[in-house]
């Protein structure tokens, strides 16, 4: 068994080869650490550390980006709403100083109608110049001439001819594209209100012209996001305001824009308001901006640059960004900390594997000299036994022979006394021969193989139990034997076991005239016990742990014959099966014997 348990240790520690282990475990701790269950968990949690990561800065950038564009829609709903206060006050301004020049008689008086213009522009500080234009196209006053001075035709323009036109089919404030101004010759915004007479007959037109850097006046104190553009664009791309004005008005206004203002309100004609995304060409990059469309065929729009979307993103994650990058780095370092840890503990186990396998070495090698000295043993046992079953027989025999002549042919010359003499001789020596047979089978019962099989101890039992009777036919006995007791075990050695019992009972129940023997089974804690129940003279408990030893008795020979061998042979029988016996008595109350046989793997082999 100990060289068994120390190939099983051998074997749990082979993959380190003795010659080179030390350098073969560096190696490969080396190469599998990424693979063992800390580096595979570390993985997992760098793997969900970063899947964090990825989650929270999607969301983070989900988040920032509709705030954003919330502000923007409200950004651009109120540039709307103050672009379409200021044209409304315009148009209503005008409406009135059309009004009054026509209630002072129309330009028959110039130098009225002249202060009338004056004091309108003084009224309004964002006007360059006011004209007031015939339905020709002919210029009749103008802030920037005095009277009778030579006035321009807008026919000499193409262009500003053809918005003029336009002016005459409204009925309602119209702003016109910017434009070179025909006398000021700065670039302007006109606002152009026709006013009619009560039967609707076009009388004139009153032009009012607003520089452009003078109308960014709308934007200045609106709050604006960081590098954010505001302004007004009409539906045909050209752009009326823009704020900030960073670049020359031919750049700016001079023509339509394919940008992504222009380019979603030719898609969404019909869209009050909404969100755009894309690269402008005012100037070349990507921005993300919202619209809002005014009562005017105008557009107010606000648009800012996506780096100012990162920018905010950036700033919303950074604080979690650096307690997971603290948190990766103190994972890595208990890590690091736990490999070195795990690395040193292999070594330790490799350390108390060779340990182990140095005392399993010495263990085999200390087995090998008991199991040597143990075979020189039994040699010298079976020597013994050889010398006692020949060379001690011997004079037994011949002392029993010569006494046995003695009796027969000399008894008259020997008296009674002698031939009494003589007759204890030759007992003696048959007791003694006796002795030496049961001390032989006793030592042949520890040395003979054990072969278990299935064994039916109801017909060995009623195997014994018939020769005994036949033996003594006089006594009355009853037998109760159990019927169908199946055992595993060595059908020899439990003949042998119940003979023992059962001519045990059969004795110690000799001086009863009604006797009973029994052989049964039971069950205790899940395990079957088997006993031997007689009637008989019984022993006292204070004793019993004498009954199973060679040479024990608990009553004289003179009262029970025996040799005191046969229980001990019981309980060697049962040690080889792996059980157990024990017995249970009371003196002249009868006995019951005990014993159990163990499972297959707990006996020898």
């Amino acid at each position: 068994m100990a060289r068994s348990a120390a190939h099983v240790r051998h074997d749990g520690v082979s993959c380190f080869n003795q010659g080179d282990r030390h350098t073969n475990f560096s190696v490969s701790f080396a190469s599998r650490k990424a693979g063992t269950p800390l580096g595979l968990a570390f993985r997992w949690w760098l793997a969900l550390l970063l899947l964090f990561v990825v989650a929270y800065a999607a969301s983070a950038w989900v988040a920032v980006k509709k705030h954003e564009e919330d502000q923007l829609l409200r950004l651009s709903e109120y540039a709307a709403n103050v672009a379409e206060s200021f044209f409304a006050r315009y148009a209503s301004s005008e409406y009135l100083l059309g009004r009054q020049l026509q209630d002072a008689g129309g330009l028959a008086d110039p130098l009225r109608a002249l202060r009338l213009v004056e004091r309108f522009k003084q009224a309004n500080g964002d006007v360059e110049s006011i004209n007031i234009i015939a339905p020709n196209g002919q210029i009749l006053l103008s802030s920037l001439k005095a009277p009778g001075a030579h006035l321009p035709s807008l026919r000499s323009n193409p262009f500003v001819w053809s918005e003029f036109q336009q002016t005459l089919r409204s009925t309602d404030l119209r702003i016109l594209r910017p434009h070179l101004g025909l006398i000021s010759g700065h670039w302007i915004v006109p606002l152009q209100y026709p006013l009619r007479d009560a039967h609707g007959r076009l009388l004139f037109v009153v032009s009012v012209a607003i520089s452009v850097e003078n109308e960014q006046v709308l934007w200045r104190y609106l709050p604006r996001p960081p590098g954010a553009a505001i302004g007004l664009m009409r539906n045909d791309g050209y752009l009326i305001s823009r704020w900030p004005a960073a670049y020359r008005p031919q750049v700016t206004y001079g023509v339509a824009r394919q940008g992504i203002v222009a380019r979603t309100l030719r898609a969404q004609p019909g869209a009050v308001s909404g969100l755009l995304e894309g690269r402008t060409d005012l100037p070349d990059d990507i921005r993300l901006g919202a619209f809002h469309r005014l009562r005017y065929p105008l557009v107010a729009f606000v648009v800012m640059p996506l780096r100012v979307l990162w920018s905010a993103w950036l700033s919303r994650i950074e604080v979690a960004f650096v307690l997971v990058v603290a948190m990766a780095t103190a994972g890595f370092g208990v890590y690091r900390a736990s490999a070195r840890w795990q690395e040193e503990a292999e070594r330790e186990r490799q350390r108390a594997n060779d340990e182990i396998r140095s005392l399993n070495k010495a263990l085999e090698e200390r087995v090998a000299q008991r199991t040597s000295a143990l075979q020189a043993a039994n040699d010298e046992l079976e020597s013994f036994s050889y010398s006692v079953s020949h060379d001690l027989r011997a004079p037994l025999h011949i002392i029993s022979g010569f006494g046995q002549i003695l009796v027969e042919d000399y008894a008259d010359s020997l008296g009674p006394e002698g031939r009494e003499h003589l007759n204890n001789i030759i007992a003696a020596s048959n007791r003694m021969g006796e002795l030496i047979d049961d001390l032989l089978q006793l030592s042949r019962l520890s040395r003979a193989g054990l072969s278990r099989t299935r064994v039916s101890l109801s017909e060995l039992a009623q195997r014994v139990a018939t020769g005994l009777a036949d033996s003594e036919p006089q006594r009355e006995v009853e037998w109760v034997i159990a019927a169908d007791i199946q055992a595993e075990g060595d059908p020899h050695l439990l003949q042998i076991a119940l003979e023992n019992l059962l001519r045990n009972a059969w004795k110690f129940t000799g001086k009863r005239a009604h006797a009973r023997i029994e052989f049964g089974r039971l069950e205790q804690d899940g395990e079957n016990v088997y006993f031997v129940r007689d009637n008989g003279a019984g022993f006292d408990m204070a004793y019993a742990d004498k009954l199973f030893k060679p040479f024990q008795r608990l009553h004289s020979a003179s009262e029970f014959e025996g040799m005191g061998i046969g229980l001990a042979t019981v309980a060697r029988i049962m040690r080889r099966h792996g059980g157990r016996v024990w017995a249970e008595g009371a003196p002249d109350a009868g006995a019951t014997f005990y014993f159990t046989l163990g499972s297959p793997s707990s006996g020898e082999s």
